[in-house]
């Protein structure tokens, strides 16, 4: 699955259980889109450019993964 979010978007990622959200993070300023199940760069995967690794795990919240919110 590829999920790739507007550039404009302030899309979320959602806790499964309680109400906590967070924005989807940012990599070469623009929201990173989610490749399975993995948070990615925009432009791709690539060296680290802006100190920050362009491939990185969703994020758990209540040791569990967190979901897409829009």
């Amino acid at each position: 699955m590829d999920i790739q979010f507007e550039k404009s978007s302030s899309s979320y990622l959602n806790c499964q259980i309680c109400d906590y959200t967070e924005k989807v993070p940012n990599h070469c300023r623009e929201p990173m889109r989610i490749v399975d199940n993995r948070l990615i760069c925009w432009k791709g995967e690539h060296k680290p450019c802006c100190k920050n690794e362009s491939v990185m795990d969703i994020p758990n919240h209540h040791n569990k993964p967190m979901i897409i919110g829009l």
